[in-house]
């Protein structure tokens, strides 16, 4: 079967009995989960491919959702089923096709390594598989800009949300790296119709955060779900 977890808790003893459901929903019930878990957006150029694979092929055989991270759409992950898709500020690799693939978009404005901030792929990283991905040149840096050049209130996050949604049919979530406004954000990007928050908490890896921003400017998502349910 490919569920797991359908229906198993644990007694004090260590022994298995049947009388929990980890089932759960997101996006307003339109996307089924088996246990509630999401793995991590991260970019075919952060895991050179074959974690990617791995994480979206896990995804499909447990019931649970993995993202894509803005690094392009492998061609192995487009095979996939139960991914997001991210749009990021470089829209790297994005056409209509691509948005279409997974069960939901994700919206990328920020992530916890790196508030803020953009980000930079060397050129030395650009393989051709990378290139083929992100529809970008071999060898040449991929920069992403720091804000989205269509995005600079959270009216134009909403008319983003909404032609997103309109365009694909599917779930639109915001990804947002976490400071102490995380309470406001959460608040702004529920207001602007975001079918879901994904908040990414300090620290992280990726090779595009400079080591001070890394280590000082997020804060730990463990802080920020109390502010933002409240």
């Amino acid at each position: 079967s490919n569920r797991v977890l359908d229906r198993v808790s644990f007694r004090q003893d260590g022994r298995a009995i049947a009388d929990a459901d980890t089932r759960c929903s997101l996006a307003y019930g339109r996307i089924a989960m088996d246990a509630p878990y999401y793995l991590g957006d991260m970019s075919f150029g952060a895991l050179s491919g074959i974690p990617n694979v791995a994480l979206a092929r896990a995804a499909d055989i447990t019931g649970v959702l993995t993202g894509t991270g803005e690094g392009g759409l492998h061609d192995e992950v487009r095979k996939c089923k139960r991914i997001t898709v991210q749009w990021a500020s470089a829209r790297f690799g994005i056409d209509l096709d691509v948005l279409n693939t997974g069960l939901g978009v994700v919206i990328k404005i920020g992530q916890g390594a790196k508030p803020g901030l953009g980000g930079l792929l060397p050129g030395v990283k650009v393989t051709p598989a990378i290139s083929k991905a992100r529809r970008i040149p071999q060898g040449i840096d991929a920069i992403s800009p720091a804000p989205h050049h269509d995005i600079y209130s959270i009216e134009d996050l909403e008319q983003r949300i909404r032609g997103l949604k309109l365009a694909t049919g599917k779930p639109v979530f915001v990804k947002v790296g976490v400071t102490n406004y995380i309470a406001y954000i959460a608040s702004g990007i529920a207001r602007m119709g975001g079918d879901g928050i994904i908040m990414d908490g300090h620290g992280a890896g990726t090779g595009a955060a400079p080591m001070i921003v890394r280590d000082h400017v997020g804060i730990p998502v463990e802080l920020a779900v109390p502010a933002v349910d409240r």
